[in-house]
Formats: C-alpha cells, structure tokens, sequence
C-alpha cells in the first residue's frame, strides 16, 4: 500500500532541532543510551545528496538523518526549481526495489508517495528504522547499509511563463548500466553510544519516571533504548499513588532516588505529581491510554517524553513541589497504561 505524506513547511535543519528540543531527556549519569545516527564526515548527522534533474541539472537537494528511532528523509529544490510529485524507496537490497524485468525502476510503484504537490519546494517522509529491523544494541555498532532510489518530477518557471519540466533522481549511482539514467543513493549507519547526558541537563536535575513493582514494565524490555516504565492501572482503583523515581538507569530503583509520588484519580480525571522535600518539578510529560506505549506522528510506538499527548515544559521559572492536571480518559478496555515523566531538580548528593 502506497503511504501519501504532507509536504514539509521547514527546512531540514530546522525540523532537526524541533524533534531534537521536543524529545529532550536528561539521563543519569550511571546510563549509557545508544542512538542510531547517519555516518557523516563532518559528523553533522545529515547526509545530503544532490536532486539531478534530466541528468545534469543541480535542482535541489535530498537529505538524510535520524530523529530519536526515525529516518527523515527531505527533499529540497533549489534555484527556482519545483516539485510536482515525489516518489521515494529505501531498502536493504536493491533488488527489493519496485521495477521492470530488465531492472528498470518503477516510481509508481515506490512505497512513499507524495500525490500532487505542483508548486512545492519541500517535502518530507518519516519512516520508522524499525521497519528495516535496525535498532541499537548496547554498544557502538556499524548498522546495514540503506539504499535510497529518491525520484521527483520537477518544474522550473521560464521567462514566456512557460514551465520546463524534468526527472529527478537522488545523485549516486546507476541503477542500470546502459537505458535508463536513474541513480540511487547510499546512507550508513552507526550507532553511537555515550554514558551520561548530564552536560545537557541542568545542574542538579534528573529524568524521573513513576514505578510500579507489580504492574510496571521496564522500556529496556520492550526493545527501547532508554529506561522507565509504563505501568498498567484498573479501573477498580479510582485513586492510586505510584513513587517516581529518579536516575534510576537500567530500571533498577536501587541506582535511583524516590524523589516524589504520582497521584492518579481516575474518579475526578486528574493527575497529580509532587516530590519529596528538597525536590522540585522542573517539567512533566504524561500518557495514559490503551496501548502500552505512546504512538508518534507514524503511529509507532514511542518512549521519547516529548511525543506524549501531556507536556508541561514551561515549570521551570516556578519550579514547583506538586503540579495537578485534569486528563482524559478513554474508554475503558482491557488494558490501560500510564507513563509519567518528569524532570526533578534538587540536591542528589554525589
């Protein structure tokens, strides 16, 4: 099934530092989280490749690089060039790629497709790694190598109003040695890992999440690369209290400081946080729903704080002791999950 996807109204970099400011989580010092990110010389995280249009023409760019466990992909005309339609594949094998008998690609049949975006200079596609089974393990790894065959149809303005229209293709190498022009693109992978993000929390602040020893479940288990929980709740307990925990790497709580409670009053659909004496709440990120886990924009799951529907980033000029919000609860299922966050400031000693 083709997947249609909304132009992009920002610039890559600029996309970048949104996801990256949206997902910030500041992780203990005993936590070492590894991350995939695109190999680069300049070690930029962004691999761009030149949008040729009718073999020769530099009309844009198309551009690679890794927010949290996504892969975004971006096009980019330049010098007067547009978009009209965009069709994009990426894959571990070429030979997975859409095409012809004698190995012509067949855009139309790419997976990514914009639709008509005539008059566009950007466009966007997010696509899970999880799709190409790429994840991180527990150390500084080279991931597969992934191909990119980026296709365009773009249009240039000339001075009798007039339009110029052309194919393009993501530069690289030849799909096909004769017929055929069309190019692919190749982007590698790493994953990085470091042992502490403390030099970019603030000073004496921690990630904290709420715990629960019976019906908690640890991320790491789940396949995610960074600890908390989600903790299943019932409707039979109105009114339950779960300690948070801070700094607690790996989910082990004896690493950790109990820095404070949740309070989560199902009866009055509110959600209440307060820390212990000498804490403080600097920010809150909250999720309760069906599914174990909060979904992104792609409708994958996700454990990035900045992605949950809840986000109170705004406490810190008031750092408070407790902070109360009225939240929504959906029907009830079977199941429901509650995954609460917070970064709590105060003295955790050395």
């Amino acid at each position: 099934m083709k997947k249609s996807w909304e132009r992009s109204v920002t610039v890559l970099l600029a996309v970048c530092a949104m996801s990256l400011v949206a997902s910030a989580v500041y992780l203990s010092a005993e936590e070492v989280v590894c991350a995939p990110v695109v190999d680069t010389e300049d070690g930029s995280g962004v691999k761009c490749f030149t949008l040729t249009a009718g073999q020769s023409i530099d009309a844009g760019v198309v551009c690679a690089t890794v927010i949290d466990d996504d892969l975004l992909l971006t096009y980019q005309t330049t010098g007067g060039w547009e978009l009209q339609e965009a069709h994009l594949w990426i894959g571990l094998d070429l030979a997975d790629m859409p095409q012809t008998k004698k190995g012509s690609p067949i855009p139309g049949q790419f997976p990514y497709v914009s639709g008509d975006i005539t008059g566009a200079t950007e466009f966007s596609v997010v696509i899970p790694l999880a799709e190409f089974g790429i994840a991180c393990p527990d150390s500084d790894t080279q991931l597969p190598t992934l191909y990119i065959a980026a296709h365009a149809a773009v249009q240039l303005l000339l001075e009798d109003g007039s339009y110029q229209t052309e194919t393009g293709w993501s530069a690289g190498d030849r799909i096909l040695e004769k017929g055929n022009w069309a190019t692919y693109s190749t982007i590698t992978l790493s994953c990085v890992c470091e042992e502490s993000g403390d030099d970019d929390a603030p000073e004496g602040c921690e990630t904290a999440f709420a715990y629960s020893e019976s019906d908690g479940n640890c991320f790491l288990d789940w396949g995610f690369n960074r600890w908390g929980w989600t903790i299943q709740v019932f409707d039979t307990d109105p009114v339950e209290q779960y300690p948070i925990y801070a700094a607690a790497g790996q989910c082990d709580t004896s690493k950790g400081t109990l820095v404070g409670y949740l309070m989560l009053d199902l009866a009055n659909s509110t959600a209440t946080m307060y820390t212990e004496d000498g804490f403080r709440l600097r920010e809150v990120q909250f999720y309760i729903g069906e599914g174990m886990f909060p979904t992104d924009v792609n409708g994958e799951a996700t454990v990035a704080p900045g992605q949950y529907p809840y986000v109170f980033d705004q406490l810190a000029d008031s750092e408070q002791e407790s902070f109360t919000f009225t939240i929504d609860i959906p029907a009830w299922a079977e199941e429901l999950h509650v995954v609460a966050h917070a970064v709590v400031c105060g003295d955790y000693g050395e």
